[in-house]
C-alpha cells in the first residue's frame, strides 16, 4: 500500500493557477489539465451564484478484482449505472 499522491509535483502549479482563476471555466480547466489537488474538495462559486462541486483527489490504482466488483455492479447495484451515467463510478466500501 502507498499513498495515492506520492509523486504529485504539480499541487503549486494547481493552487497557483486556481488563485488566478477569473471564472468558473478557467478553475474547472485546472482541475481538468493539472489535476494536482492532493486531497480536498473544491468548491467553485461565482457573483452570478452558479457553482461547481469537484472532488479532483487521485485514487491509487484499482486491482483487477476491484474492476470487475465494479463492473458487475453496473447490473447488480441500482445506484450504480445512475452514477455512471453521470460520470462518477460508485464502488463498495464494506472491505476498504
Amino acid at each position: 500500500m502507498r499513498d495515492a499522491t506520492e509523486g504529485n509535483d504539480r499541487f503549486a502549479e494547481h493552487w497557483l493557477r486556481m488563485n488566478v482563476a477569473h471564472s468558473i471555466e478557467e478553475a474547472t480547466n485546472v482541475e481538468r489539465t493539472v489535476r494536482g489537488a492532493p486531497w480536498v474538495n473544491t468548491l467553485l462559486a461565482n457573483a452570478d451564484g452558479d457553482t461547481r462541486y469537484v472532488d479532483a483527489s487521485p485514487v491509487p490504482a484499482l486491482s483487477a478484482q476491484t474492476v470487475e466488483a465494479y463492473r458487475a455492479s453496473l447490473e447488480n447495484t441500482p445506484d450504480a449505472p445512475v452514477f455512471a451515467s453521470l460520470g462518477l463510478i460508485l464502488l463498495c466500501g464494506a472491505s476498504s
